[in-house]
C-alpha cells in the first residue's frame, strides 16, 4: 500500500475519532454530569453512573492518544468500546468505535510494513 493511501486512511480515522469523541463528550460525559437522574430513573445506580463516566473519559483519552501513538490508541479504543458494550452501558449502539480503533491499528501496521520495505 502506498504512503498516500495510508495517510488518507489515517486522516479518515483521525477525523472519525474527533467526531465520535465529540459525540461521546456531548451526549455521554456532559449528560452524565448534568443529568445523572435520567440514568437513575431507568434503574441505574450511582456506581453505574460513575463507572460509565470514567470509562467514557478514558475512551475519549484514547482517541487523543491515537493521534500520536496509533497502536496504543487503537487498542485502547477497542478495549474501552468492548468494556462499554460488555457492561451493557450503551445498549444497541453502533460499533463505530471498533471501526475507528481498527483503522488506527491498520495504519500503524501498514506504516511499519512500509518502513521495513524501505530499510
Amino acid at each position: 500500500m502506498k504512503k498516500l493511501h495510508i495517510n488518507i486512511i489515517r486522516w479518515l480515522a483521525r477525523i472519525s475519532g474527533v467526531l465520535l469523541g465529540l459525540a461521546i463528550f456531548l451526549f455521554g460525559i456532559l449528560s452524565q454530569i448534568l443529568y445523572p437522574s435520567d440514568w437513575l430513573e431507568k434503574g441505574g445506580t450511582y456506581l453505574e453512573v460513575y463507572l460509565f463516566l470514567v470509562i467514557e473519559i478514558l475512551l475519549l483519552a484514547s482517541f487523543i492518544i491515537a493521534w500520536s501513538r496509533e497502536a496504543i490508541g487503537g487498542l485502547m479504543i477497542i478495549v474501552f468500546w468492548v468494556l462499554i458494550l460488555a457492561l451493557g452501558l450503551w445498549g444497541a449502539e453502533p460499533y463505530w468505535g471498533f471501526i475507528v480503533g481498527l483503522l488506527h491499528l491498520f495504519c500503524w501496521w501498514q506504516s511499519r510494513r512500509l518502513k521495513s520495505k524501505i530499510a
